[in-house]
């Protein structure tokens, strides 16, 4: 039986287009023509070689799974692999592996998309090889000839099975996973680790069932509350919300595009009390009027 905890993965070639020492020693001087030539040629490989790299990187594994259940699963991690995707151009693919990046994971006819939620060493597998949990996201198809995901859904039909391969997730993936459907919708930010591909939220899905804001303290509810509400009222103007705020956290966020209400200018009519608020107003808590 094999030990899936620790993984080998075969190593890769150099893209950098090097030649063996051996041939290059044998090779007679060239003439000053041809040492013009070949001092631009480092220049343009150095120029071509970013894109090379994220190609090369982007198109080898990075580990295998280990363990499949229900909406999460176990994986194995080459540190040596890390260790090269953090140097490549690709912010995506440089991150691939820590904590919140996300993955993708070879399944019959398509991808499968995942989120890194934690990792550990693995002490079977020794300083090489981290082991980590991940939560799927969803699935999409893969393009025969770019490998790229495209008609990205939420959910998981196709489950991978342990031993599966598990590859970086680029720009170009992320952006196809996030790019929008012709839906009305608010940009709340950018998706992280990009810089340039829009985190977008359909409004109307949204606003159409009950939704909340969860996270411990300090890690940015009410900012992004107030930042929602703002986007919704910049693409519909004519709108009205009604914001219930009882500790008073967004007064000083909607004092210029809103009306504050408060006790010291809330005026409401005499018909709309009920019966047990007309007796907190005129009778004491003795009883007498």
């Amino acid at each position: 039986m094999n030990d899936l905890g620790k993984q080998y993965f075969r190593p890769i070639q150099p893209a950098d287009g090097s030649q063996d020492p051996g041939r290059v020693a044998g090779h007679q001087a060239p003439s000053p023509a041809g040492q013009a030539q070949t001092a631009q040629a480092p220049a343009q490989t150095a120029a071509q070689r970013p894109s090379a790299q994220s190609s090369e990187n982007a198109s080898q594994p990075i580990g295998v799974v280990l363990e499949i259940a229900g909406s999460s699963s176990q994986i194995a991690l080459d540190l040596e692999r890390l260790n090269e995707c953090a140097a490549d151009a690709d912010p995506s693919i440089a991150l691939a592996g820590q904590v919140g990046s996300q993955i993708k994971i070879r399944v019959p006819g398509g991808w499968l998309l995942a989120s890194v939620r934690n990792q550990r060493q693995d002490k079977r597998g020794g300083t090489a090889s981290i082991v980590a949990n991940i939560d799927f996201l969803g699935e999409g198809e893969e393009e025969r000839l770019t490998g790229r995901i495209h008609g990205f859904r939420r959910g998981v039909t196709r489950y991978p099975i342990p031993g599966a391969l598990i590859y970086p997730a680029s720009n170009a993936d992320l952006r196809q996973i996030y790019a929008s459907d012709g839906r009305s919708a608010i940009q709340v930010g950018t998706v992280y680790p990009t810089t340039d591909i829009r985190a977008g939220i359909y409004v109307d899905a949204m606003l159409g069932k009950h939704f909340a804001l969860l996270g411990s303290t300090g890690t940015g509810k009410s900012t992004s509350a107030a930042l929602i509400l703002h986007r919704i009222c910049e693409a519909a103007p004519q709108g009205h919300i009604v914001m219930v705020d009882p500790h008073g956290e967004y007064s000083a966020a909607f004092r210029s595009t809103g009306v504050i209400y408060d006790v010291s200018n809330l005026q409401m009519p005499y018909w709309l009390m009920n019966f047990e608020e007309h007796c907190e107003v005129f009778l004491k808590t003795t009883g007498n009027a």
